[in-house]
């Protein structure tokens, strides 16, 4: 579903009538469409710095979340229902995490999941038993793991690379990760479009 989107959008880039909308062949090279995994969670990485820094910013946090829809954990179909690690002063039960609702919250939310979900001897029982659940549902392969987490939003990261490649901070940040440089990203079309023919 995302590599179609994907897909689509660098097939529409390519077969635009004026050549300044076209990519170039080393644009064509480093669209996400030729991205492993673990370029992926490099750009999810890069994303999450962006949206901390910028979560004051309505004007950012609205183009942010344009296009997406409604979001929620319960999308991912887990296997366990996530607990946070501090108890509940009143219960003394760890509480259920809220989750995710837009876009803004979902990417830190996916990068912990990405990064922080392993059982550790630090974690009480229950806690514990929920991470080594989640873990082996998620393997430790990120080309497994990236996939059940980002498979309900597959215009998410279509969406994300053309509204922080301009960013300076976030190329930064993923060009020393993933060896990428966005700067070689020209064409002026944000949402291409091919007329019909008769």
């Amino acid at each position: 579903m995302e590599d179609e989107v994907l897909a689509r959008d660098l097939v529409l880039r390519m077969i635009q009538k004026h050549p300044e909308n076209r990519p170039t062949i080393e644009e064509v090279e480093i669209h996400p469409y030729f991205w492993s995994a673990h370029t992926k969670q490099y750009f999810y990485k890069a994303a999450n710095d962006v949206v901390q820094k910028r979560s004051a910013d309505a004007k950012f946090l609205k183009s942010l979340n344009e296009g997406i829809g409604q979001m929620n954990v319960e999308d991912l179909n887990l296997p366990v229902k996530l607990k946070l690690p501090a108890k509940d002063k009143k219960t003394g039960e760890h509480q259920d995490s809220k989750g995710y609702s837009n876009v803004q919250e979902y990417i830190p939310f996916l990068r912990n999941l990405l990064e922080h979900c392993r059982p550790h001897d630090s974690h009480p029982p229950g806690l514990k038993e929920q991470r080594e659940a989640l873990r082996e549902y998620l393997t430790d392969d990120v080309e497994i793991r990236l996939p059940k987490l980002t498979k309900p939003y597959p215009q998410l990261l279509h969406h994300l690379y053309y509204l922080l490649h301009i960013e300076e901070s976030f190329r930064d940040a993923f060009k020393k990760d993933a060896k990428i440089d966005l700067l070689k990203v020209k064409s002026n079309v944000h949402e291409p479009k091919v007329k019909a023919t008769a």
